[in-house]
């Protein structure tokens, strides 16, 4: 899949014609308005990656919220209670880790066997055999299907601070945010 990257410098914006520039504004501006939620997203599924680093691969992800107020990912199954200030300390030091060391973020479109390959050998059952799930991954981690937009390189995190961890009802809340 080719990708297309344009660095916008002054001389380049001195030489377009007014309606480019218009659009190269406009866009750039889209981009300043997604930018929280690419970050918050990539950030959420980066605490997916760390669950199973710091000894909580017994959770299994259900949903997450990436918006400025208040994210958060949901996973099914409970944490020790003992444990619960020991694990949010885990947790933030390991994903900060990750934030300066995976490096890119690749998206790609593919048939259902690559898909689950490139997933760690199992895809949800919700997506069916007959479809080309968006495969995100981030490093060398096994990918994920999401259909979500995403930073192009993790560094563009900068920090995560890991919040609280709640508990209610056998479902487990990390509650985190991104460092500016």
């Amino acid at each position: 899949m080719a990708q297309l990257s344009v660095t916008l410098t002054s001389s380049f914006l001195c030489s377009c014609p007014a309606t480019l520039l218009r659009y190269c504004q406009k866009h750039l501006d889209l981009i300043d308005r997604l930018e929280p939620g690419l970050l918050l997203h990539s950030a959420g599924h980066l605490l997916d990656i760390c669950m199973k680093n710091v000894g909580l691969s017994h959770l299994e992800p259900r949903k997450g919220y990436h918006f400025p107020d208040g994210p958060f990912v949901e996973y099914k199954g409970l944490v020790l209670h003992n444990e619960l200030q020991t694990k949010q300390k885990e947790l933030e030091q390991e994903i900060n880790g990750l934030v300066s060391r995976v490096g890119k973020v690749t998206v790609d479109v593919l048939p259902y066997e690559e898909a689950t390959e490139m997933c760690g050998s199992c895809l949800p059952d919700y997506i069916a055999k007959e479809n080309t799930p968006c495969i995100v991954k981030f490093g060398n981690y096994p990918g994920c299907p999401c259909g979500g937009t995403h930073v192009y390189d993790i560094s563009e995190i900068i920090s995560v601070i890991v919040s609280q961890i709640r508990m209610k009802k056998g479902v487990t809340k990390v509650f985190y945010n991104v460092g500016k």
